[in-house]
């Protein structure tokens, strides 16, 4: 019976040593490293919905054709930010970019490689913003007024004419005139042989009259 005990023991010390060194033995596989992928825009194309011209997209982006990345997360974070860059003109409603594969492959040294297109595609919202805004400076009634177009014919730059007139009363006729008045024409950010330019016209009108004991001594306009 003691032998029983002690063979018994035996075993249950065996099977004690087998379970802690299971917990201690760890499997060892190959570890197999992630494969890198260069990635190269082969072709950069626009896909416009509205007025937007497809030139004048390719210059707000800075992406270029050839352009080579050592990985797939520092391509696609600089699609991400050029995406967002054309949304941030505010003139589009949605902007997306589709990346196509167009050949890819493995390179000597084992490193992945891909040529890929780019289409931007993006929807043009309304640009053009009206208002007239009225005001007095005693005698005259001012109307300021603008015109403003984010997207002038499409080119991604601006263009506004703003302006105010005034409308009073003669102090000889008593009918109404318009003693005063004043516009601004201005395009900016065109581009010419790939120089930007900002252009201001300004035009302006204004009465001006001199009283004396109620007798009209000058009246002039300028």
């Amino acid at each position: 019976m003691q032998m029983y005990s002690e063979i018994l023991k035996s075993r249950l010390y065996f099977i004690l040593v087998l379970i802690m060194s299971a917990g201690l033995i760890r499997p060892v596989f190959a570890s197999e490293e992630p494969s890198i992928t260069t990635v190269r825009i082969d072709e950069i194309r626009f896909e416009v919905s509205g007025k937007t011209r497809p030139e004048a997209l390719a210059r707000e982006i800075k992406l270029e054709t050839g352009s080579e990345y050592s990985t797939i997360d520092e391509f696609q974070t600089h699609l991400n930010r050029e995406v967002q860059d054309l949304i941030n003109l505010r003139v589009f409603s949605d902007v997306t970019a589709d990346v196509i594969i167009v050949s890819e492959g493995i390179s000597s040294d084992g490193r992945g490689w891909e040529n890929v297109l780019i289409v931007f595609k993006v929807e043009d919202t309304w640009t053009l913003f009206p208002f007239l805004v009225p005001s007095s400076d005693g005698s005259t009634t001012v109307f300021t007024m603008a015109v403003v177009d984010k997207n002038f014919l499409g080119t991604l730059t601006e263009f506004s004419i703003s302006g105010d007139f005034g409308i009073g009363t003669d102090p000889i006729t008593g009918s109404l005139e318009i003693p005063r008045w004043e516009f601004y024409f201005k395009w900016s950010g065109f581009t010419v042989n790939q120089w930007q330019f900002n252009t201001v016209l300004s035009q302006s009108f204004q009465t001006m009259r001199k009283f004396n004991d109620s007798i009209l001594v000058e009246d002039y306009s300028f």
